[in-house]
């Protein structure tokens, strides 16, 4: 496989398939979003199909509203880039999972993803990625190259700037954001796999959601009920698992 453009949607819906029956069985209430949204997002590359209308960007706001009906919930659906560079884990158009637990840690969100992982692998016989090495780091200690890359492992970079969240909760040092993304290194090469962090106002400047309608349907409040959520894209998981 040398793009994620080769996955076909069998290969999609089995994954799918697996993720879902995953998380109902584990009492997470299933939430459902449409694929358009009436707003914008500064500074994104979204599609604008007419008006105040676009393709959605992020599966924020409307998945918050979520936490009103369970502690534990979850959304599968699409999301449509107006990628400037498509590479070989690019695409206009991917299939994403979100999934969000009140009160849940870094640690509690992290070892739910590699369970889900644990019976993804189970279920379709793949390789069992999950059980490499995971190892911690700080975007600070990221970007200065202080961490191993060497072999194959699991990277979660925590403490992300302001600028580079998205509606992020402030970390306890008052400087950086709780978001954090969970990295796969394959003999020095890296990719981004996932993405998460708590709920909180919005700390990121040139990024933010311009409602020019009115029509998000929710309050402040939803960022003081500290849910920590974690999102990833389903083709870039399958090409992880597929690619040789």
């Amino acid at each position: 496989m040398k793009t994620i453009k080769e996955i076909n949607l069998l290969k999609i819906s089995e994954y799918i398939n697996v993720c879902r029956d995953y998380f109902l069985k584990n009492n997470f209430f299933e939430q459902t979003l449409y694929s358009t949204v009436p707003y914008a997002v500064t500074n994104a590359d979204s599609f604008q199909l007419k008006n105040n209308l676009f393709l959605r960007y992020f599966s924020e706001p409307e998945i918050w509203i979520a936490q009103e009906q369970s502690d534990k919930f979850f959304w599968i659906g699409s999301l449509f880039r107006n990628e400037k560079e498509i590479t070989k884990i690019h695409n206009y158009e991917f299939k994403i999972l979100d999934f969000y637990i009140k009160n849940a840690s870094t640690k509690e969100i992290v070892n739910l993803f590699f369970e889900l992982l644990r019976s993804i692998e189970k279920s379709l016989s793949l390789t069992e990625l999950s059980k490499l090495e995971i190892s911690f780091v700080t975007y600070e200690n990221f970007n200065a190259g202080k961490f191993d890359r060497t072999g194959k492992r699991w990277l979660v970079v925590t403490n992300y700037p302001k600028e580079e969240s998205f509606y992020d909760m402030i970390s306890e040092d008052q400087k950086t954001t709780s978001k954090f993304e969970i990295m796969f290194v394959n003999s020095g090469e890296i990719a981004e796999i996932a993405a998460a962090g708590v709920i909180g106002k919005n700390l990121n400047e040139t990024r933010t959601i311009i409602d020019t309608n009115n029509s998000l349907g929710f309050s402040e409040d939803v960022y003081v009920k500290n849910f920590t959520g974690l999102g990833f894209g389903v083709e870039r998981l399958i090409y992880l698992y597929e690619s040789k």
